[in-house]
């Protein structure tokens, strides 16, 4: 799932630590929230507007988390991160 895709880099990159748990925790519920109501199939134009809508905002809510940790090009040009070591992985992090 997107936790298990995302946050171990993000450690091993020097950009998440432990105290951003909360915020890692919040991006990934929003990115789910994105892609269930992505994948549900509304009933009538009614739902679908408001489908739409819920998806703009669980969009934009991930978006803004997702900024905060350069998970967009703009973003990443501003972070400073530890280039990419497989060695030892979120498991020297958890010690």
């Amino acid at each position: 799932d997107y936790w298990d895709v995302t946050v171990p880099e993000l450690i091993d990159r020097g950009i998440a630590e432990t105290v951003d748990a909360s915020a890692l925790e919040a991006l990934c519920q929003w990115w789910a929230e994105y892609q269930k109501l992505q994948q549900s199939e509304p009933a009538d134009a009614g739902e679908s507007y408001k489908r739409s809508i819920a998806m703009a905002s669980a969009f934009k809510h991930w978006e803004t988390l997702a900024s905060k940790f350069g998970l967009n090009p703009q973003s990443r040009e501003k972070i400073t991160a530890r280039p990419f070591n497989d060695e030892g992985g979120i498991e020297v992090y958890l010690r």
